[in-house]
């Protein structure tokens, strides 16, 4: 998953792009899936910790969130606790191991208004992970 170089290029400008994290035949499987969730359909019966957009009452001009949608979709889910990922992320930060704090996605459709910058690490200073 990570080249030889990249916990280097990480360290020196704080991102490293990694090609092919998911795989490609995962792309439509998972966007179909995250499509459900902004229906409101939660394969699991737990709806995600966020839902900020649902079709149908929701404005089509603003940019979609869910977090934690690990909890609404096994698909999901297996792609998000996947343990060759936790094992990318330790790796590049210098951990002995990794735990989701939260997930989130954004997404943008064509035409929908700007979004600024967003960064979520700014608000998790405050935890501490337990063993």
């Amino acid at each position: 998953m990570l080249a030889a170089d990249d916990r280097a290029t990480f360290h020196a400008d704080g991102f490293v792009t990694v090609d092919s994290l998911i795989d490609a035949s995962l792309v439509d499987p998972l966007k179909e899936r995250f499509e459900r969730l902004f229906r409101g359909d939660f394969e699991t019966g737990t709806a995600p910790d966020e839902v900020n957009w649902l079709q149908g009452s929701s404005d089509p001009t603003l940019t979609r969130q869910i977090c934690n949608g690990w909890k609404a979709d096994r698909l999901i889910a297996a792609v998000v606790l996947d343990a060759g990922l936790g094992e990318a992320v330790a790796r590049l930060a210098g951990w002995p191991g990794a735990r989701i704090v939260q997930d989130n996605v954004i997404w943008k459709p064509p035409g929908a208004r700007s979004l600024g910058f967003h960064r979520d690490n700014a608000y998790l200073a405050w935890y501490t992970p337990t063993e």
